[in-house]
């Protein structure tokens, strides 16, 4: 019998007095019991692609000890990780695999931060209560950076469109010659008092909603309206 093998069992078998096939048997008991869960999900899987119980998929569960929730769990087990190389897959229970299955897949093979304790594992070190932990810390930083992104994009989308607003209102200037002699006095009055009118150019006042601007011209006033 190799090492790792297991020996029958029985809640009246004797065990070894040699700490190194304890460890052995235990090594091949968990190893088992972890291929058993891929296993079972494999079978599983195949029955219900299959269709092989016609349509009664959740009656069989029951009739093989299993909820249809547990059934998914174990499919999904399989699915997922099957595949995974050089992990401790084959050492986990049912329920810790599953919260890995059910994580990112990118971030399954990666060293996280527990929340509640600080502590950095492997999604294989970690305890059910700890997978899930991570697994709402993640979910929580995927809505916070797709809420960034979103807020981003109705920012530049909103600068874009003022960016193509048209103004409003058209501003006209219209130059009007003065030729009646009481304006033109009172622009000879002003420059007495205050000298050339010149130096006013470009300087508008505002009257009754109508604004004035002066120009070089001693005689003449551009009106914005």
């Amino acid at each position: 019998m190799e090492q790792n093998e297991i020996k029958g069992g029985g809640a009246s078998a004797e065990l070894s007095k040699d700490l190194n096939v304890i460890t052995a048997e235990i090594n091949a008991y968990q190893r088992v019991a972890g291929e058993a869960i891929f296993e079972i999900g494999k079978r599983l899987k195949h029955v219900k692609e299959n269709d092989l119980v016609h349509g009664e998929w959740s009656k069989w569960c029951e009739t093989i000890g299993m909820s249809r929730g547990q059934a998914t769990k174990f499919i999904t087990v399989f699915d997922e990780l099957h595949s995974r190389n050089g992990s401790t897959s084959n050492q986990i229970g049912l329920e810790a695999l599953y919260q890995i299955a059910t994580m990112p897949e990118e971030t399954r093979e990666q060293p996280h931060t527990i929340p509640s304790t600080g502590e950095t594992k492997t999604v294989d070190e970690m305890t059910v209560r700890e997978l899930r932990e991570v697994k709402k810390a993640l979910k929580t930083a995927v809505q916070q950076r797709d809420t960034a992104i979103r807020d981003a994009e109705i920012l530049r989308d909103t600068l874009e469109s003022i960016e193509d607003i048209e103004p409003a209102v058209e501003v006209q200037t219209k130059y009007i010659e003065v030729t009646d002699e009481r304006t033109i006095a009172e622009l000879a009055r002003y420059k007495e008092l205050f000298g050339d009118v010149s130096m006013y150019e470009g300087k508008t006042t505002r009257n009754e909603g109508r604004e004035s601007k002066w120009t070089k011209q001693s005689n003449v006033i551009s009106t914005t309206a």
